[in-house]
């Protein structure tokens, strides 16, 4: 994914490899890398394997973990926002 401000100029790049979604295949949780400027890596959000809850962590340029997200057991609402957890 491209973001670019205002003038057009890209600003900051999320890249997303191809995973499963199912937490049936803890060797395929989901995993982003963010580039600030394009082509400098600042960090990845990283899912964690748990058999109940949506769990990431937060990792630094140097994967070094920085913050834990916490999601609820059921993801999805309709009656209002799903809160995660930092």
């Amino acid at each position: 994914m491209h973001i670019s401000n205002n003038a057009g100029r890209e600003v900051i790049t999320v890249i997303r490899p191809l995973r499963c979604i199912t937490c049936c295949f803890p060797c395929y949780l989901q995993e982003l890398e963010v580039q600030v400027p394009p082509g400098t890596t600042v960090g990845y959000i990283v899912q964690k394997w748990d058999p109940l809850l949506p769990k990431f962590t937060i990792q630094n340029e140097s994967k070094e973990d920085v913050l834990m997200i916490i999601g609820p057991y059921l993801t999805f609402s309709c009656l209002g926002d799903v809160d995660f957890e930092v």
